[in-house]
């Protein structure tokens, strides 16, 4: 079953996002996916695996699931499944989002990266199609919208890896930047952005060339995206 299903997701989101032949000098990426059956077991296999996971033992905060590339020129993604389809799919989505893009875009910046991955987390696969599953993001970016404490959209946009690892208010990032790319998906423009910044092969910078594909001034379009965010359930 879920063998089956992660095929069936690698198929739909590449026909509907990653379309680009990829970038590797091999031509037939293997990503290997390592399913592991509790917390305790996922841990000793990331270290196995040789992921960093910190010197300090607390391993509280280590996600549970990791994409990796070009380690000894192998592909591989690691998810605590703990027996759970629901959430082990969720995860591979995320990471799955991230190998994907890997291959056709080598450095992506981080908030079309988390953003999309984290939106892709967000959806499930019906009859060959993307739909979307509600969840508690948007309450959460709504109510720091109405606070007055979202982040700003030029800071989003200029956001680093940093921000979504070591920042101590890092699911706001992954939040805003998961509601942002929802944002111009609805507006038919995730993609143009996203093969705009993946094409022009990273010598542009991300304002740009979302100014160029909304028509939007970054106060328009903040606002613009502010209200959006508003009249979502």
């Amino acid at each position: 079953l879920v063998a089956r299903d992660f095929f069936i997701y690698m198929h739909v989101f590449k026909r509907d996002f990653f379309d680009k032949p990829p970038v590797s000098d091999d031509k037939n990426p293997i990503l290997a996916v390592f399913l592991f059956k509790n917390r305790e077991s996922y841990i000793k296999g990331i270290q196995t695996l040789g992921i960093d996971i910190g010197e300090d033992g607390d391993h509280d905060s280590v996600g549970d699931g990791y994409f990796s590339s070009n380690r000894q020129k192998r592909n591989f993604m690691v998810i605590n499944y703990r027996d759970d389809y629901d959430a082990g799919m969720t995860i591979f989505s995320h990471e799955l989002a991230h190998a994907l893009m890997k291959t056709e875009f080598a450095n992506p910046p981080a908030w079309l990266n988390e953003g999309i991955a984290t939106m892709l987390e967000h959806c499930t696969v019906v009859n060959s199609q993307l739909r979307y599953i509600p969840g508690p993001t948007t309450t959460r970016l709504k109510e720091r919208l109405e606070e007055g404490t979202i982040v700003e959209l030029a800071r989003l946009l200029k956001a680093t890896p940093r921000d979504y690892s070591d920042d101590k208010d890092s699911s706001h990032f992954y939040n805003a930047a998961e509601l942002f790319c929802r944002f111009l998906h609805s507006r038919n423009q995730l993609l143009p952005v996203y093969r705009g910044l993946r094409d022009a092969h990273g010598d542009i910078d991300s304002s740009e060339v979302v100014r160029r594909v909304t028509g939007l001034t970054p106060d328009q379009l903040q606002r613009t995206w502010h209200d959006w965010l508003g009249k979502q359930d």
